[in-house]
């Protein structure tokens, strides 16, 4: 989800700087951090294999069982189009074939 709202699409891309949220499932355990739950485990992004900050990754407040990952797009990225999103939490990655896109 791009920062407007919008889900990110070729028709609504990313840019440098811009802070995007991911959600997803299967993120292993959580741990009490005030008053959110976040990844026990270390959390990592890259987008076209550059690393991307994180800046939350753990549970989607009011959604049961829904992980959500807040990072903000390198800003020195160059290029453009659809581009690989890799993310890892501990051992665990998303499926290779996942793209953002991105101006």
């Amino acid at each position: 989800v791009n920062p407007s709202g919008a889900l990110n699409a070729d028709t609504s891309p990313a840019r440098a700087g811009d802070i995007l949220t991911l959600y997803g499932t299967g993120e292993g355990l959580l741990r009490a951090s005030g008053n959110l739950q976040v990844t026990l485990q270390e959390t990592k992004v890259s987008i076209a294999g550059i690393p991307a900050e994180v800046l939350f990754a753990g549970a989607a407040p009011g959604f049961r069982g829904l992980f959500q990952v807040n990072l903000r797009v390198p800003p020195g990225i160059r290029l453009r189009g659809r581009v690989p999103v890799q993310l890892e939490v501990g051992p665990f990655r998303n499926p290779s074939n996942q793209l953002l896109a991105v101006e």
